[in-house]
């Protein structure tokens, strides 16, 4: 699959070696607009993103898989995500907003 986004940051995103896979390469991407690709990719699960996410990220990759992708996205960010109603909700949220959940 080749999936063609325009918006301020995405510099390509291209066709990988298999369908389960993708390629991007951001750069000063807007972090919700990267995270909506992510949301495209993942198979039955749908994300939401709390308000007080903002900010950029460069990234690249390779013929990753979204799980993948969303892996390294929040290592970058300092963000974090947590499953909910068996892994069809994706919730995006900060790392401080998780322990003060979990509290």
């Amino acid at each position: 699959m080749v999936l063609v986004l325009c918006w301020s940051g995405l510099v390509a995103v291209h066709a990988a070696s298999s369908p389960d896979l993708i390629s991007v390469d951001f750069r000063d991407a807007d972090v919700r607009q990267v995270l909506r690709v992510i949301d495209l990719h993942m198979k039955d699960a749908t994300f939401i993103i709390d308000e007080d996410i903002h900010g950029t990220v460069t990234i690249r990759f390779a013929n990753a898989s979204a799980k993948q992708a969303l892996d390294q996205i929040m290592k970058a960010t300092g963000l974090t995500y947590r499953p909910e109603q068996g892994g069809k909700i994706v919730h995006v949220m900060k790392s401080t907003s998780l322990a003060t959940k979990e509290r």
